[in-house]
């Protein structure tokens, strides 16, 4: 059992007794001196001395991922040939020694491994040569005296300063930095030249030996707008060269110059820090091009994707600003709108926006978001600059060159109401006629100053594979006409009752379905009296099928197959299935798309034939040089979405002759959405390629009345419009207002008196020009095409060079027995008309 202490009384402790014997003192602890260094006879000091160079790095720990990014920055110090890394592992400055290893070899370029770090240079070498131990003994005694010196002088009087430079002494002038690159080279690019201001700027051979001479002056042109050497009062500029011609490798010769080279500052660099913003699907396409032209190593970004978390991104955002480790940050326009406090707190030196033409509207949120960073440079990419109107187009030149054309309230009075006015079909007035002239002439002057434009045709030519585009005008079948006839008598009579025009978008919605397929149509209970479960009654799914066929049986092509609908898309999907032909599918919820693309461009035939595409999902900045042949099912009343969409298989890599098929449902609202892309391609050609000839406002007032008609009779309503007299045999591609059948007078301007009123002939006149005015334009709209009649082919005569299409169309003509009789009848044509325009 456990017993506890007993409590004792204090006891004092005894005293010893008294001794002789001496203490002895504290002794000191030893200290061990080193013996002073001699210097041997004839040993060189510079041998006793070790240089030490410094040079700043970029570090990650040694990882086994796919795709590397880096962690942070550090110092590298070279000591003989040793190197020692130093970076703080947590992010901030208390810099500690990580590793270090022997110099294996002179050259330190790409990325070095020390101990479990990687590393790679990112500055520039300094030298540091530390003193000899007789060097520092004398700097001892200099310090010092000039200690004792310096007391002296404090009790002496102050003397008044005197400069030590003397008339005859000059500072010497810094010496310039040669050029990284070598200007004399096969390839090279000179952007700036030398001079007593500036140095010379030479674009990396790594680049410049792969553009292509339209590339090599658009990279110019993009450097002299952001350099300041031109008059402009900012540093922006637009790009809208066509697609396919390459603006992305452009792009990025000029990023990675101006990350690297500066013509006035020879310390740093033009710029540090980009921002790429591009729509969500091109995020990793714009990653996959920088490592593709300019490897892994030599420039770092940060990319983000919609997927990611948005707190996790907005510290990333932060991390870009504040490090170097992150030169390049690439996000979609919608991120960007979730991360416009961050980014906005952030030194971005350049702002590149591709596919720009979606910044059209300046009251949408990514355009305000934009206009509020404060960016000295800024480049719009986009093959499509002008998509409705001269509203959007001052949208994006006032986005890059604020003010340049005063506001938006300057800009209607002095450029766009009188262009308008003067493009009016019915203005006679030659006052009006060549002020419009004179202000449109002035605007192309002036915005052609920052606005690059190259065409597909005038440039592909000569790199690319021949490339054939054909409008077919297909017939509907009885279900249709029967459907569409009852959508129009229906309706006819509600125009003047119904003010809504969403009432009459959502018919017209139900026309386009009509058009596609009627089986669209099956849940709608307004149809419920008609069979419409049979997908096959559609003239354009009649076409599209026997084309694959065709296509599946005598070549080893593939197809890409273009539709704004998913409905659509479904329903050619259970076709597609029931021929058991492989497909991919490429829409708003696909995963995984670079795999898709990346499986359908390299498999054969038989494994994946087929690419159903959504325009809106993926009619942008996919590359499907897989496929040689693209359908266009339906059209968008934009010009540009159908643009981007065909021009996803003619691009760079292509090696086949490329085949575009654009079909439209003759007589109906196709053609006329076919007429109103016309009119607003015309408009984009007036103001970026300066063509005098372009109008665009012959259907500016669009009449509801013109929607719900529908021309059964005709091969083709736009053939008609023309009143083009060759009879579907015009072959030859001259133009057409040169053709002797295709000419018409001309209408001469008048002047209108000071009392307001017109003569008769004027008044006649006047009322005849809305009908020729829409029937010129439309000829100047289809210059080079040539017009077939299908029934007057002969049998063997291909269409565009198309073997595919003139086999089809030999097979369905001729007779063909009758279901009921054993009587033979003309087979039904499957196309009615074709207009062709060929690229070689």
């Amino acid at each position: 059992m456990y017993k506890k202490p007993m409590n004792r009384p204090f006891k004092p402790p005894r005293m010893q007794e008294a001794t002789n014997k001496p203490v002895k003192p504290a002794q000191p602890a030893k200290i061990f001196k080193r013996k002073p260094e001699v210097l041997s006879p004839g040993t060189p000091e510079v041998a006793q001395t070790r240089t030490t160079n410094s040079v700043n790095v970029l570090w990650r720990k040694k990882t086994l991922k796919k795709n590397k990014t880096w962690d942070g920055d550090g110092i590298l110090v070279i000591t003989g040939d040793q190197l020692i890394f130093k970076c703080d592992p947590l992010g901030g400055s208390n810099l500690r020694e990580q590793g270090r290893r022997s110099k294996s070899s002179k050259s330190l370029e790409g990325v070095i491994a020390i101990g479990n770090y990687e590393i790679e240079l990112d500055g520039e070498i300094s030298d540091v040569k530390p003193a000899s131990k007789k060097h520092r003994k004398i700097e001892h005694e200099v310090s010092s005296e000039k200690e004792s010196i310096t007391s002296a002088d404090k009790k002496s009087s102050s003397l008044p300063f005197k400069s030590p430079m003397t008339n005859s002494v000059t500072r010497q002038p810094q010496k310039k930095s040669a050029p990284p690159y070598k200007s004399d080279y096969e390839h090279s690019i000179v952007l700036s030249q030398e001079s007593e201001t500036s140095k010379m700027v030479v674009v990396d051979p790594l680049l410049s030996q792969h553009l292509r001479p339209h590339q090599r002056e658009g990279v110019k042109f993009l450097y002299n707008c952001l350099d300041g050497s031109k008059e402009l009062p900012h540093k922006g500029c637009i790009l809208a060269d066509e697609m396919g011609l390459g603006k992305t490798l452009t792009t990025i010769t000029l990023i990675w110059t101006l990350l690297k080279q500066n013509q006035v500052d020879h310390k740093r660099p033009a710029v540090k820090k980009v921002l790429v913003v591009c729509p969500v699907t091109l995020i990793h396409n714009w990653k996959r091009e920088f490592r593709k032209w300019l490897g892994m190593n030599r420039v770092s970004i940060l990319e983000m994707s919609s997927a990611s978390n948005v707190e996790e991104d907005k510290r990333s955002v932060i991390n870009f600003g504040r490090t170097r480790v992150y030169q390049i940050l690439i996000l979609g326009y919608e991120k960007l709108q979730k991360l416009t406090n961050e980014i906005s707190q952030i030194n971005v030196d350049l702002l590149v926006c591709d596919e720009g033409h979606r910044l059209k509207n300046s009251n949408n949120k990514v355009m305000k978001s934009l206009t509020s960073f404060q960016i000295p440079r800024k480049i719009i990419l986009t093959g499509t600059p002008i998509q409705n109107d001269l509203n959007e187009f001052y949208n994006i030149i006032n986005f890059v060159q604020p003010g340049i054309v005063g506001d938006f309230a300057s800009f209607n009075r002095d450029y766009m109401r009188p262009i308008l006015q003067a493009r009016e079909i019915n203005c006679l007035n030659r006052k009006i006629i060549k002020a419009g002239n004179e202000k449109s002439n002035s605007l192309v002057e002036l915005t052609q100053k920052f606005i690059l434009r190259r065409k597909a045709k005038d440039i592909n030519t000569n790199f690319l594979p021949p490339k054939t585009e054909l409008i077919l005008m297909v017939p509907m079948t009885e279900l249709q006409q029967e459907l569409y006839k009852d959508i129009i008598e229906t309706n006819q009579a509600k125009l003047g009752l119904i003010n809504d025009r969403n009432f009459f978008l959502q018919k017209i919605l139900i026309l386009r379905k009509i058009c596609n397929s009627p089986s669209l149509l099956k849940d709608e209970p307004d149809f419920a009296r008609y069979n419409l479960g049979n997908r096959f009654n559609s003239g354009k799914i009649k076409l599209t099928v026997l084309l694959l066929r065709k296509l599946f049986e005598t070549t080893n092509e593939k197809c890409v197959i273009v539709s704004n609908f998913t409905k659509t898309l479904d329903v050619l999907q259970l076709i597609i299935e029931h021929n058991n032909w492989k497909y991919h599918r490429l829409d708003g919820s696909s995963k995984g798309r670079d795999k898709i693309v990346r499986d359908f461009n390299e498999s054969p035939q038989k494994d994946r034939f087929i690419m159903l595409l959504s325009s809106k999902a993926g009619g942008v900045g996919l590359n499907l040089i897989g496929a040689s042949r693209l359908i266009l099912f339906d059209n968008d009343w934009n010009p540009s979405v159908d643009i981007q969409a065909m021009a996803r298989v003619h691009r760079d890599g292509q090696k086949r002759h490329t085949f575009i098929y654009r079909l439209y449902t003759k007589g109906t609202i196709d053609e006329k959405i076919l007429q109103r892309q016309l009119m607003k391609q015309n408009l984009s050609d007036k103001f970026l390629d300066d063509n005098d000839s372009s109008k665009d406002d012959v259907f500016n007032d669009y009449d509801l009345k013109d929607l719900f008609t529908v021309d059964l009779d005709t091969n083709c309503s736009t053939h008609d419009l023309m009143e083009c007299l060759c009879n579907g045999r015009l072959r030859d591609p001259t133009p057409v207002l040169e053709a002797e059948e295709c000419k018409t007078k001309p209408l001469e301007a008048v002047d209108d008196t000071d009392d307001g009123w017109m003569s008769a002939l004027d008044f006649k006149q006047l009322s005849q020009k809305e009908e020729t005015g829409a029937v010129s334009t439309m000829r100047q709209c289809l210059l080079g095409y040539q017009h077939i009649d299908p029934k007057i082919l002969e049998p063997t005569e291909p269409v565009g060079d198309d073997l595919v299409l003139a086999n089809i169309l030999a097979e369905s003509s001729g007779l063909a027995k009758s279901a009921l009789s054993s009587e033979k009848k003309p087979k039904k044509p499957v196309v009615n008309f074709i207009f062709v325009s060929g690229q070689d």
